[in-house]
């Protein structure tokens, strides 16, 4: 990118130098040595660090695990209106309500089978059983991984699935729902 003493100069901009004199917008079609004439030096940009936003607020920022009170310059807590401290919520506190909500709305497909039996009598069939005790128990394994991560690296491990020769060949341990037959 052109840049000229502290400023950066956009292609298809007019621009004017420090004597004044003006550059039309089509500046850019100058050669290279007019360009480092009229004052123009070519700085190259280095682009921004890529980081996964789920885990981190900058490329060298992880955000928390567990949750934080927010804090002033001098290490105090924030306190809201109420008098009560502020507090950041941690990755795994998310994660966990992330896991119960889907576990809901797994359960929820069939719970119409549950209130009808409960209103009727009626069975509910053996598979429908056995998948909502599997979500039950994939809710709760999923949990326990995600309270059992001790470091950023651990937790991040819960969203990677397996692969084998780079095909992915499983779920996520975080996605590790059963399937309803």
């Amino acid at each position: 990118m052109w840049k000229y003493k502290s400023k950066f100069i956009q292609v298809g901009r007019s621009w004017t130098d420090d004597n004044g004199r003006k550059f039309p917008a089509n500046w850019n079609s100058m050669t290279r040595s007019q360009k480092e004439r009229a004052g123009l030096i070519w700085v190259t940009i280095k682009p921004p660090p890529v980081f996964d936003e789920r885990f981190y607020y900058t490329a060298t920022s992880p955000r928390p695990l567990d949750d934080k009170p927010f804090v002033d310059e001098k290490n105090n807590p924030l306190m809201d209106v109420d008098g009560k401290p502020l507090i950041e919520e941690g990755l795994k506190k998310k994660a966990i309500a992330e896991v119960k909500k889907k576990a809901n709305e797994l359960l929820a497909e069939t719970d119409w089978m549950v209130i009808r039996s409960q209103e009727k009598g009626t069975a509910i069939d053996a598979a429908v059983q056995t998948y909502r005790d599997g979500v039950r128990t994939a809710a709760d394994t999923i949990e326990k991984a995600i309270n059992a991560a001790a470091d950023m690296d651990a937790f991040k491990a819960l969203y990677k699935a397996p692969t084998d020769k780079g095909e992915i060949v499983g779920n996520a341990p975080i996605d590790n729902w059963p399937e309803m037959v």
